[in-house]
């Protein structure tokens, strides 16, 4: 006893010198090389010595479990905290003696053994991964290549990649001999088996380590101990496989690329000629299993089940930029050994696809899948786990004495597979969340992990009608034996989870359990599997009553009300159901009444305590589907008096002609205080006793809800029916009028309209009528007056509609609206009609290469600049198609400047971890408030803080500069551009025009024009453009500001149509057209034919001026300014009229058969 004692004290001793082992500092000013990046970490020095001292001190696995351990570590973790591990050091390497300074240990927390963690000590310093317990995977590793007395300790979570993508390219049909890929049960049989494994270190990958030469294989051999111990935490934990690397590794480590045996630094030349380059060193019989690692393009390849095969177990190969931290070792050298070991890709997309493997949605998120790979992405980097259908395969394949366990070391039979109880077959409405849950038993450590079986190509990310497929993501184990589908908090907060989807369609999905049993040691699985079967005729399953505005009082007799939805047929084996409550919104949940019928109504005794925060669920007592009330409800003090009160939900007075239906429905909350308890009579008089009333519940209790349904409306007259709700309790007396109209189903008039019309100031306007009592509002959108042709149609249950895009600038447009009735059958009014012009806002865009954001250290900056030569007052400015590629929006700042120094905040550090910006952003934009993530082309929001407005009464002409700010390292991106939509003050230009001709002469064509006043004119640009080429002007000269304007245009050719304008320019900048001209050298411009008026707003009409003897009908066409075809027909001799109503405004051309010259008509 007494020598028991001593060992306590000296391992006191230790315990106190190792928490003096580390120190607090700041390590983002630090020089040097930064090996690994994270947005946040606890910046740490290490006094060595006493770390080293503490390290060594623990003994070896074979003398000591972790569990029973003496040696205490004490470590600072990234919260701020410190924890407690009991550690033991055990042989990574086959030979620890050859490199005496680089030791492995691993370990389990003393105050939680579901945590492990996994040490080194190496040449390149102390590495710590710890995983599993309730917080997210952590680590400490050095912060500066060399230096072993500074480290960080960070969450895996904070740690990105901003490397190029990986790209795994192993194929199912590189497996060697036949695949039996049937899913069965087989998680193993709890034995850890060993693999020697030989890694390949090429020169690319031994000079980013730091060595050159052989003197400094130690770097290498380093860097390859802590991936191999790092695999060996989760290969243990998951596989029951440990990794040991050979004695004489160091054989296979090269340095320089000029002696180097391989052809290039591509995996796909590694893969292959790393099989002879390991066998020319080290005999096939010494290792089971071989990789090589190297820096290069971000890729892996490895031959499937090839561990232990003498011919291929050499052929895994990884490529990393840096080739170093988890997202080296576990996003690829872990996937790719997993390949080597018989597991395909779990990925369900269309990237490198398995038909027997691919069971999670989209890339995937477990080690086997493609996360931040491929299109659509669940996230950017792969949690440090397997999938139950990757342990299934690996442990088909290394338990096999004739495959993958013929090579392989049994060196612990310690534990035993847990005992997983069974889980029976189900059928769930369609639309319904739902809850399976496991038992297990073992002596060890035990977690669950519930995962979706259904490895079919379905559409992603997953939708609601997949009939095929996975609709549920992976998540990592834990100790809960139940998970909920979706997430339980999205069902609390009514949300929709991306990767999450609830079947609304008849299919089957099949769920498999995964019960790992673990010690610090290693660990190994048992398994359930269950099919849930969607049938599509019932459901969802709802809890309606209470809802947000509900209120119970402590001790009172309170009602709860679900859809039931069909559930209570025997197919769903839901006679019962249990009802529980929450007082802390869902946080926990206590039995309330368990075994109530499956009817839709319950009545329950409401618990003693008072909560804003109260929620219900409800749960099949004989199945796995459950709902929970959609907001949290109140329950009150029952002190004083008691109380009643009523109040509509629904609308309290309804409008149809009754058509469709035959009945109307009110929802009515029945609020109670003071304990107020008994359950009300319901009445409703007044009504014809022709109607049927009838009430649900019948004799419904305070704080709940009640529905009135009447019955009998499509027999009774035009007019309108009022009615008088009442109920009686002995708590008191409750009442409230309700309206009934029936109105024809004949068309009414439309609505009134409220705008827009006349001349806007802006192109995207917002369409608004009077609000009156209607189920929907549609608004059309055309560019023709009798709509044949639509632009938008929208139907709301709003009075107004924002268009989503901009229209053209200076054009005509024609807009209506009318109400509708929901149904369908009656309620639908007359169109109501108007029409507008929008206003000069015209759109630039930048034409820059996009701007690149650096990883370096904060605060990264960048800017674009978009130059404006327009002149013009600004009324309304928007900042559109804001296109930002970003990852870790939370770190960003966005900024719009004016060229007159105006800032306007457009992004301030939004949306957390959500990458990208592509949005537009304008004051009058319905979405107040960011949504995130902002990546939606179409959609418009509101500046954060400063609006847009600080830009009216600016100048637009000059340069416009959007800075962005990165306030964090290591992420990066590229700003690719942005347009600016401004509105211009449209005030009347300083010329007035009075004429302006084209003649055609024999040699030139002669421009004459005047002006009724001038004021501040600087003079007038003659502009031409061949007929041809309508849109191609070119300018011809310049004339003054003076009094009688003309200009000669000798530098026409003869035979060719000709259209001139003028471009007026005042004083400050500003510019206005005139009317265009048509002439040709030897030909007048009219020739003829006179147009009037003209411009016109829907018909022009033609005459001839010719001598009698010279008109005849001419063929036309009527042109657009881009030479587009719009009419053709025939000009009668004797004159006439042409229709052009249905065009929008602008200007067009008149081309007829037999003159030398076309026509400009205006609209």
């Amino acid at each position: 006893m007494r020598y028991f004692l001593c060992a306590l004290t000296v391992w006191a001793i230790a315990l106190s010198l190792n928490g003096q082992a580390w120190a607090d500092t700041d390590i983002y000013d630090v020089r040097g090389k930064h090996q690994l990046t994270p947005k946040t970490a606890r910046g740490l020095i290490a006094d060595t010595e006493a770390l080293r001292s503490a390290l060594k001190a623990a003994p070896h696995e074979t003398n000591s479990t972790a569990e029973s351990s003496p040696a205490i570590l004490l470590l600072p973790s990234p919260d701020g905290e410190t924890s407690s591990f009991r550690i033991v050091t055990y042989d990574a390497v086959g030979d620890p003696d050859r490199y005496p300074d680089i030791r492995t240990w691993y370990g389990i927390n003393t105050d939680d053994f579901s945590q492990t963690i996994f040490l080194d000590w190496t040449k390149q310093g102390f590495h710590a991964s710890v995983r599993g317990g309730k917080n997210p995977p952590w680590y400490i590793d050095p912060v500066i290549s060399g230096d072993l007395t500074l480290y960080q300790a960070y969450f895996r979570k904070d740690l990105t990649d901003n490397t190029p993508s990986f790209g795994c390219s192993t194929k199912t049909d590189e497996a060697p001999g036949l695949l039996d890929n049937q899913t069965g049960k087989s998680a193993g049989d709890c034995v850890l088996r060993q693999y020697r494994v030989a890694i390949t270190a090429t020169p690319q990958y031994s000079n980013y380590h730091g060595a050159f030469t052989g003197i400094q294989s130690g770097l290498i051999q380093s860097a390859i101990v802590t991936t191999v111990n790092r695999i060996n935490q989760i290969y243990t934990q998951e596989l029951s496989i440990r990794l040991q690397l050979i004695a004489e590794n160091d054989k296979l480590y090269f340095y320089d690329e000029a002696t180097s045996p391989f052809s290039s630094n591509l995996v796909a030349d590694l893969v292959n000629e790393n099989i002879a380059v390991q066998e020319d060193r080290i005999p096939l019989a010494d290792f089971d299993l071989g990789h090589v690692y190297t820096k290069g393009i971000n890729n892996g390849r490895a031959f499937p089940r090839a561990s232990c095969v003498d011919a291929l177990k050499s052929g895994g190969a990884t490529s990393r930029v840096d080739p170093i931290g988890d997202p080296f070792t576990i996003d690829y050298v872990a996937h790719e050994m997993g390949h080597q070991f018989g597991a395909f890709h779990t990925q369900n997309n269309l990237c490198n696809y398995s038909a027997d493997s691919g069971m999670e949605p989209g890339s995937g998120s477990t080690i086997m899948g493609y996360a931040g790979i491929c299109f659509p992405n669940v996230q950017l980097a792969s949690d440090d786990y397997f999938h139950g259908r990757s342990i299934e395969e690996i442990t088909n394949f290394t338990e096999n004495p004739f495959t993958g366990g013929i090579c392989a070391e049994e060196i612990d039979n310690s534990l035993f597979n847990p005992q997983v109880g069974s889980v029976p077959d189900r059928t769930i409405p369609q639309g319904t969340p739902f809850r399976l849950t496991g038992q297990a038993s073992g002596a060890g450590r035990i977690s669950y992990n519930w995962e979706q079986y259904d490895p079919e190509l379905g559409t992603m990310p997953p939708q609601a009608d997949n009939k095929e497929g996975p609709l549920f993501r992976s998540f990592p184990p834990s100790a809960d034996p139940h998970r909920y589908f979706p997430v339980f908090s999205a069902v609390l907060n009514n949300t929709d989870p991306e990767w999450e989807t609830l079947p609304e369609v008849g299919r089957e999905m099949n769920f498999r359990l995964t019960v790992n049993h673990s010690t610090a040691a290693y660990g190994c699985a048992g398994e359930e599997d269950v099919k849930i079967t969607v049938d599509d005729d019932f459901g969802p399953f709802v809890v309606s009553d209470p809802a947000d505005t509900n209120q119970w009082s402590i001790g009172q007799i309170a009602q709860i009300q679900w859809e039931v939805a069909g559930t209570d047929s025997p197919v769903f084996t839901s006679p019962k159901v249990d009802v529980l409550i929450s007082t802390d919104n869902g946080q926990t949940f206590i039995p309330l009444a368990p075994g109530l019928p499956n009817n839709g109504l319950a009545e329950v005794r409401v618990p003693q305590t008072e909560t804003d925060s109260a929620r219900i669920m409800v749960r099949s007592s004989g199945n796995y589907f459950y709902n929970v009330s959609p907001q949290p409800f109140r329950i009150i003090d029952s002190v004083g008096p008691p109380s009643l009160s009523i109040a509509p939900v629904s609308p309290a007075a309804i409008g149809d002609c009754f058509s469709a239906t035959d009945e109307v429905t009110f929802d009515f909350l029945l609020t109670g205080a003071g304990g107020a308890t008994d359950s009300l009579e319901m009445t409703v008089t007044g009504l014809p006793e022709e109607l049927t009333a009838s009430f649900h519940p019948t004799t419904p209790r305070p704080g709940g809800r009640v529905r009135l349904t009447v019955s009998g409306m499509s027999d009774q007259s035009l007019g309108v029916y009022e009615g008088l709700v009442s109920g009686v309790s002995a708590d008191g007396t409750v009442s409230q009028v309700i309206s009934i109209t029936k109105y024809s189903g004949e068309p009414d008039r439309g609505p009134e309209l409220n705008g827009p019309s006349g001349l806007l100031p802006d192109i995207r306007p917002t369409l608004r009528v009077r609000s009156s009592m209607t189920d929907l509002y549609q608004f059309q959108v055309s560019e023709q007056s009798d709509f044949s042709t639509l632009l938008y149609d929208e139907s709301t249950d709003q009075p107004f509609f924002t268009l989503p895009a901009y229209l053209s600038p200076d054009s005509r447009y024609f807009w209506r609206a009318r109400t509708r009735d929901a149904n369908g059958g009656c309620g639908i009014s007359k169109w109501t009609s108007s029409e507008f012009i929008t206003g000069d806002c015209p759109v630039f865009s930048t034409a820059s290469s996009p701007a690149t954001i650096s990883t370096g250290p904060p605060i990264q900056s960048v800017e674009m600049t978009l130059d404006i030569s327009r002149f013009g007052e600004i009324t309304d400015l928007d900042l559109v198609m804001l296109d930002l590629e970003h990852s870790y929006l939370n770190d960003v700042e966005v900024d719009l400047e004016s060229p007159s120094g105006v800032i306007v905040p457009i992004f301030d550090r939004s949306c957390g971890g959500n990458d990208d910006i592509l949005l537009n952003f304008d004051d009058e934009a319905g979405a107040a408030e960011l949504f995130c993530p902002p990546v939606a082309p179409d959609a418009f929001v509101r500046p954060p803080s400063t609006p847009l407005a600080a830009y009216d009464g600016d100048q637009l002409r000059g340069s416009w500069t959007l800075h962005v700010r990165d306030r964090a390292n290591q992420d990066g991106g590229q700003l690719n551009g942005f347009s600016i939509k401004a509105c211009l003050f449209q005030e009347a230009l300083p010329v007035t025009w009075l004429s302006f001709t084209a003649t055609g002469r024999k040699a030139d064509i002669l421009l004459e024009w005047s002006t009724e006043s001038e004021t501040a004119n600087d003079g007038f640009y003659l502009e031409r453009a061949p007929a041809a080429e309508p849109t191609n002007w070119e300018e011809i000269g310049f004339v003054g500001a003076g009094n009688d304007y003309s200009f000669v245009d000798i530098t026409a050719l003869p035979g060719t149509d000709y259209y001139f304008r003028l471009r007026q320019t005042d004083q400050d900048g500003r510019v206005s057209y005139s009317e265009i001209r048509s002439a040709r050298i030897g030909q007048a411009a009219t020739d003829g034919l006179h147009l009037f008026p003209n411009p016109t707003a829907d018909r022009v009409r033609y005459r001839w001026t010719t001598p009698e003897g010279l008109r005849s009908d001419r063929l036309y066409s009527l042109t657009d300014s881009q030479g587009r075809l719009l009419q053709e027909g025939q000009l009668h001799a004797s004159g006439g009229s042409l229709s052009i109503s249905t065009l929008p405004a602008g200007v067009y051309f008149l081309r007829v058969t037999g003159l030398k010259a076309m026509r400009v008509v205006r609209l």
